[in-house]
């Protein structure tokens, strides 16, 4: 018997009230009705199918969608951090969702004033970070002492510059953690 959309939708909405979109069981669930969820309820969910299914981006999306298309297979199941600024729940619901991240840890800093580095130190050594983000608008000269730890653990170390906003810190990862290239990448594989 086919399947009635609307029913369909409203159960789907349900569960996405109790799961992430990115969650694999729900993915795998709606796969085959993936074309009857239309609306913006679904609009993170659509976005998991297409980086699950590593299509090629069309014009009409956004470039921060195509760099998440692009970016999702190599960050999926990665834990990133992110150091400076405030934390912005919007910015880090579409980084963990669109990425597929395992984890994202925002570091706060309140002007140009250092934190604890010693504390992030610690999760690099200890293999709790597989890609470390700085913004550096938003942190003291200090937070550069945190690149050779990254170089020597092998966790790329990503400065972002001249803001703080999606397309600039995706732009960074991309072109700083070296994932633009045919030999791209290079990740290490988490614990």
């Amino acid at each position: 018997a086919p399947i009635d959309p609307d029913w369909f939708r409203s159960q789907v909405e349900a569960l996405l009230e109790r799961l992430d979109a990115s969650d694999p069981r729900l993915v795998e669930l709606v796969r085959p009705y993936a074309a009857i969820l239309e609306g913006n309820a679904f609009r993170r969910l659509r976005r998991v199918l297409r980086i699950d299914e590593r299509e090629v981006p069309t014009e009409a999306e956004s470039e921060e969608e195509k760099l998440l298309l692009r970016l999702a297979p190599h960050l999926r199941t990665k834990r990133l951090w992110i150091v400076g600024g405030y934390e912005r729940n919007a910015l880090r619901d579409v980084l963990e969702s669109g990425l597929g991240l395992d984890r994202l840890r925002w570091i706060e800093t309140e002007g140009h004033r250092s934190t604890d580095w010693g504390a992030v130190e610690a999760a690099i050594r200890a293999r709790g970070v597989d890609l470390l983000v700085v913004l550096t608008d938003f942190v003291g000269p200090d937070a550069e002492k945190l690149r050779p730890v990254c170089e020597r653990e092998g966790v790329p170390f990503v400065r972002v510059g001249s803001g703080c906003g999606l397309l600039r810190i995706l732009q960074s990862i991309e072109r700083m953690a070296g994932f633009s290239g045919p030999e791209s990448g290079a990740l290490r594989q988490s614990a």
